[in-house]
């Protein structure tokens, strides 16, 4: 099963049941992020994000790949000063916390998510799917651009839309392995076939750094995969 990420601009809420990246593996998550609150929290970084300093793990490069993305933000409001409103007030980096409605941990329990400022139109269970077109048609689509260049993914391109959340994926699998193909660029997410410990296929290597080798160009389109499971 894949769903492809589409990088750069939307102009419509996904379809029911589109949900890239909105998938997760807990088991990857935990052995990089920390496996339980107190071992999260001995990874956090404070990074200043405006006039404020927020959290966020330290662990795959994650915090630096924050702070590049709001050193680029902040050039950006210079330009645009409509952007502000978008960003600020930040609503928060980590929280170890589940998922409303579910038992699945969120992203922020493990601080490799950041939810920008709120609207009431930003998230599927308080907001019609009307509410969040509009909300997706106001949205300034260069922020968008400046945190999937710094390795996150947004909410706003799920029919399960989340629109102030970003979430961080992997630097290097978004900068550096994806390539332009004929239906444009992607990140695909594909669930895990590889029944080794962690669903990950080799050379993933946990404990000495981060190591995927994507399949060969030639055959795939030139698509890095990465494998994710349990939905959000």
């Amino acid at each position: 099963m894949e769903q492809p990420y589409p990088l750069g601009s939307i102009n419509a809420v996904p379809e029911d049941g589109y949900d890239p990246g909105r998938m997760r593996n807990y088991a990857f998550f935990k052995e990089v992020y920390g496996g339980t609150e107190s071992a999260v929290r001995g990874k956090l970084k404070s990074v200043a994000l405006g006039s404020g300093r927020f959290f966020f793990n330290g662990e795959n490069g994650a915090a630096a790949a924050l702070q590049a993305a709001f050193s680029e933000v902040s050039k950006l409001v210079e330009r645009d000063p409509g952007v502000y409103g978008f960003v600020y007030p930040v609503g928060g980096t980590f929280n170890y916390r589940v998922i409303a409605g579910t038992n699945q941990l969120s992203a922020h329990a493990f601080a490799i998510a950041i939810d920008l400022r709120s609207d009431p139109g930003d998230y599927w269970r308080w907001a019609t799917r009307e509410q969040g077109q509009r909300r997706l048609d106001a949205y300034p689509q260069a922020l968008v651009r400046v945190f999937e260049d710094n390795g996150f993914i947004w909410g706003g391109k799920w029919s399960h839309f989340d629109f102030l959340h970003y979430e961080y994926r992997l630097r290097a699998a978004i900068k550096g392995q994806m390539c332009r193909t004929g239906r444009g660029r992607y990140l695909v997410f594909r669930l895990p076939r590889h029944r080794g410990g962690h669903g990950l296929r080799p050379p993933y290597r946990p404990r000495s750094g981060l190591k995927y080798k994507p399949r060969d160009a030639s055959s795939r389109g030139c698509f890095m995969h990465w494998f994710l499971r349990n939905k959000l």
